[in-house]
């Protein structure tokens, strides 16, 4: 299901225009900036391998069926917005088997210095940078909530776990804490 919400209301993310599709989720300040990072997202999802042509490409692979209950289940799978303080972009996505989620932000690949090594970049996120991968002309630099004291609801019957579930409220709070560092050592102004 495909819905479009215009609101004066802000919603949580602080913002008055949000698209969901199955759980990809963009927020934006209107209408033709959704769009284009919509149009982002799925560019940057072909990318990775997945093909608008496969169903599972709409809810981002993830099937929450047989999860224990619990907040993960009325989160979205995907979120994409910019974060109003850096103007970064920020993503979070759903490992579709853990069940954990991973936040990611698009630094100019010209701020950031020549061969530099993302585990090099004295950056501090929750569990450390975990992902860096040149996309365009962005530098992609990320984190996981998968380390030893997160909860991962889609291996919870695997696993028994005595851990904190990583929602998306952290991983946002995170992904922004990482944008300002990204913008504060790496970003001329």
């Amino acid at each position: 299901m495909i819905s479009v919400d215009i609101s004066e209301k802000l919603d949580p993310f602080g913002y008055k225009c949000k698209f969901n599709l199955n759980g990809l989720v963009v927020y934006g300040e209107n209408i033709k900036e959704v769009s284009k990072l919509t149009d982002d997202l799925y560019k940057f999802l072909e990318f990775k391998g997945w093909s608008p042509d496969r169903e599972a490409f709409t809810d981002y692979l993830v099937d929450k069926v047989g999860w224990p209950a619990g907040e993960w289940h009325n989160e979205p799978n995907c979120i994409l917005w910019i974060d109003r303080g850096t103007g970064l972009k920020c993503v979070i996505f759903r490992h579709y088997y853990y069940g954990t989620l991973s936040g990611y932000i698009y630094a100019p690949l010209s701020a950031l210095p020549e061969s530099e090594d993302y585990n090099d970049l004295d950056l501090e996120v929750h569990g450390g940078v975990t992902y860096g991968e040149v996309y365009q002309d962005s530098y992609i630099i990320g984190f996981d909530c998968a380390h030893l004291n997160d909860f991962c609801p889609g291996i919870s019957k695997l696993i028994i776990q005595e851990r904190q579930y990583r929602n998306v409220d952290f991983v946002r709070s995170q992904c922004e804490s990482l944008a300002r560092q990204i913008k504060e050592k790496f970003i001329k102004k």
